[in-house]
């Protein structure tokens, strides 16, 4: 009997949310400033591709190692497209392993291009995470968004 429930109590804990963020709440984390300056932040601004200014980076943290990244970038100035403001969309993936949170793409093709994770620390109200910009890469705050 014993022997039961204790393979009863093990098959019922796979059942449990125990993926990669059992460690951090779901749901939205906004960018709130790089290297200590608030967003919105001036990422690039030069003759060749104009002025970029990054106006929010939002991370979704959904559960189970799925997350959701936003990223609205505004381009004016630029020679090679017209003034726009860029809404980018990415399905990604996260994992937490003690108080570290690493984000990046969910998978990634042989021979592709992919970036690699982005690693931060976990905070009381939500995380640190390094950012990539352009032309260089900054320490970012993501807070919880209520």
């Amino acid at each position: 009997m014993r022997v039961f429930a204790l393979l009863l109590l093990g098959a019922l804990s796979g059942c449990l949310d125990m993926g990669p963020g059992r460690d951090i709440p779901r749901g939205a984390y906004a960018l709130s400033s790089v290297d200590g300056n608030p967003v919105p932040i001036v990422i690039r601004d030069d003759d060749e591709v104009g002025r970029w200014i990054l106006r929010a980076d939002t991370i979704f943290i959904h559960g189970g190692g799925r997350a959701e990244r936003r990223r609205l970038v505004e381009v004016t100035g630029s020679p090679l497209q017209p003034d726009a403001l860029m809404d980018g969309r990415q399905e990604t993936s996260y994992r937490v392993l003690d108080g570290i949170i690493e984000i990046g793409f969910v998978d990634c093709p042989i021979n592709a291009i992919c970036t690699a994770f982005s690693t931060g620390e976990i905070m009381s109200d939500g995380f640190t995470l390094t950012v990539g910009l352009i032309t260089s890469s900054g320490a970012g705050i993501y807070r919880r968004v209520p």
